[in-house]
């Protein structure tokens, strides 16, 4: 006898237009974060929820994934990562790009939210992400991992022992220029220590590596939190700045140079005040470590040749040099008339001195005077000109006189003798 089996419905989850509108409303609409990533990592799809949180409001589209990071770090907000960013782009790629299916974890946010995210790489190579507010259940387990954290960094003495190494570095490089691909802009710097030899010959090994020491607290306490400084091993380390241009750079390793040189010696545990050269590279897409090192470590060469406390910039002739000499042999360097061209100015030949100050209750609004160094003429501020601000916080008030500061050293190279 035949048994009659009643027929098959189809599964809740097939094709079913009005739930998968309804389902897309809530989404909308919710306090759930939910975010889409293409196979190529760039975000193309964010609810209101997930654009507030990461506050993205500002961000330029397309968005990527390194971008979104930078983006939140820059400015302080969004989520919080307790590593430099490159390190946690890197080591967050490698779970994000993994085998197809789903993980869970926790992300903090800057307004001290906890949510628990759920995220899910598809066989097509995209990613989806939810997210639900889980600030009750964390907040507990966050404050055992915020004293567990504490406890292991007081028990770390040894300052060059806690920055990255070189086959770190090597592979952060790698991080960086793959996310220049997606857009994101990386400056390299790579610093050594001007006579360390005579700082170890006059004083010894001991004080040579207190002076390596005081260069890596003084450079990570001026440096942005997700800027990286590395030691290369010798007297030589590598910065990498992300997001920032070979001009705000220039600025920051200044700063650094200025308090090395400035800064008590005997207050800092070390024999004397010291400086130190270095190049500037421009990370782009597909460098390879090796190669990103060789170009920075020929500048920095060039920069050690020039003399001491030298700022130079990889492709970009030394102030001191005429760039009319480099012209390929047999040719004249002269004009029509037997003068020499007047040598091309650079970023090299100017002081730039950018900060922010304190505007009333208004804000604050921006500091900045540039001088050129060829002739020693003062090109900003002059009569009558505008003051950027006022600015919400003080790093924006900085982040325009750094604009502010490349448009005026453009326009005066095109111009200098306006």
């Amino acid at each position: 006898m035949k048994i009659a089996r009643r027929k098959k419905r189809g599964p809740l989850s097939g094709p079913n237009h009005a739930a998968s509108a309804a389902l897309l409303s809530a989404i909308v609409d919710s306090q759930t974060l939910a975010a889409v990533y293409d196979a190529q990592d760039f975000l193309v799809y964010a609810n209101q929820a997930f654009i507030d949180a990461f506050e993205l409001d500002d961000a330029r589209a397309p968005v990527s994934f390194a971008a979104v990071v930078l983006h939140n770090a820059d400015r302080g907000r969004g989520a919080i990562e307790h590593r430099d960013s490159l390190s946690f782009i890197q080591d967050a790629q490698s779970h994000r790009r993994g085998k197809p299916g789903q993980r869970t974890f926790i992300t903090h946010f800057h307004d001290g939210r906890f949510f628990l995210m759920a995220e899910t790489l598809h066989e097509s190579g995209w990613i989806t992400l939810l997210g639900v507010d889980n600030t009750a259940q964390s907040v507990h387990e966050s404050r055992l991992e915020a004293e567990r954290r504490r406890v292991g960094t007081d028990g770390q003495t040894d300052v060059l022992a806690g920055l990255p190494n070189r086959q770190r570095l090597l592979r952060l490089l790698e991080t960086a220029a793959r996310a220049c691909s997606s857009g994101v802009a990386f400056t390299v710097a790579m610093a050594e220590i001007d006579g360390s030899r005579a700082i170890n010959e006059a004083s010894g090994h001991a004080a040579a590596q207190e002076t390596l020491t005081d260069f890596a607290r003084i450079s990570r306490r001026m440096i942005r939190a997700h800027d990286v400084v590395g030691w290369l091993g010798g007297q030589q380390f590598l910065f990498i700045f992300p997001e920032l241009t070979e001009l705000a750079a220039q600025e920051t390793l200044r700063a650094i140079n200025h308090q090395l040189q400035s800064l008590p010696a005997a207050a800092r545990g070390i024999p004397r005040p010291y400086s130190f050269s270095c190049s500037v590279y421009t990370l782009h897409p597909g460098d390879e470590p090796a190669n990103t090192l060789k170009q920075a470590n020929e500048t920095l060469c060039r920069a050690k040749r020039n003399g001491r406390a030298r700022v130079e910039v990889a492709g970009v002739p030394s102030s001191g040099q005429n760039p009319a000499a480099a012209s390929s042999e047999g040719n004249d360097a002269r004009g029509d008339r037997g003068e020499v061209p007047a040598r091309v100015l650079t970023a090299a030949d100017y002081e730039v001195k950018c900060g922010q100050g304190v505007a009333g209750l208004a804000g604050y609004r921006s500091k900045l005077r540039i001088r050129r160094l060829t002739d020693g003429k003062l090109i900003y501020p002059f009569e009558g000109c505008l003051v950027p601000g006022p600015f919400q916080t003080p790093e924006e008030a900085r982040a325009a006189a750094l604009r502010l500061a490349e448009e005026l050293m453009h326009l005066d190279m095109l111009n200098p003798e306006l």
